[in-house]
């Protein structure tokens, strides 16, 4: 299970005590699932308007407003694949439920790059009783940004179609183009309130719920 973020904050200090040390002051927790760097690299990759032309945004928690305060740039979870440095695999899902029927067009979100292979797979997925189920659109994507900045952007070519009222998901992942990826999505810094739904599959496990996530990690949807 994910940690909830309100307990792994308090492991800030996990640096001393972790198990193994990475480039660039990188640090993961003993269980390999959280990971801290000492601070950010203080930008931000946006391919043009915050908002597609034509669209909308649909759910946000990146901190626009807020220009040194987007995203939470030091602690996030693991992404990685079954031959990275880690020596496991660690996916994150992240659910969301648009409010009307739609088409997403664009997402954003705080993965960056630790070593090995600098991509992800990054993908909308149905969901399955409460957690991933198949995944609808995805494609490994360069993360370009190293790990502590943020964002990575996914355009889909061809338009998602999703249902008002349903839920899917957002999930990270590796395939056999980036297995020894080693990577981690950043919390948001904007809302350690309402918490986002979220689901990990260790090690090839299979998906478990982690429940309501606080706060949850950095991501925005855009779509028509």
């Amino acid at each position: 299970m994910i940690r909830k973020a309100l307990f792994a904050l308090a492991a800030l200090a996990l640096g001393s005590s972790a198990a193994l040390a990475l480039p660039n002051g990188v640090v993961v927790s003993k269980d390999g699932r959280t990971v801290t760097v000492p601070h950010g690299v203080a930008s931000y990759v946006h391919p043009g308007m915050h908002v597609p032309k034509g669209g909308k945004m649909l759910f946000s928690n990146i901190g626009y407003d807020y220009p040194k305060g987007l995203y939470f740039c030091c602690y996030g979870g693991t992404i990685s694949g079954p031959t990275s440095a880690l020596g496991f695999s660690n996916w994150i899902g992240v659910a969301f439920t648009p409010a009307n029927t739609g088409k997403i067009t664009e997402i954003e979100l705080g993965v960056g790059y630790v070593e090995g292979t600098a991509t992800a797979n990054i993908g909308i997925w149905s969901d399955s009783g409460g957690v991933p189920g198949t995944e609808i659109k995805g494609a490994d994507e360069a993360l370009t940004q190293t790990y502590g900045g943020c964002c990575t952007t996914v355009t889909f070519k061809h338009k998602v179609a999703v249902t008002g009222g349903t839920q899917y998901w957002v999930v990270v992942s590796t395939d056999s183009n980036n297995s020894d990826l080693f990577g981690a999505w950043n919390f948001n810094s904007t809302d350690e309130v309402d918490g986002l739904t979220t689901s990990e599959d260790y090690n090839g496990e299979g998906w478990g719920t982690a429940g309501s996530y606080v706060p949850g990690f950095n991501l925005t949807i855009y779509g028509k």
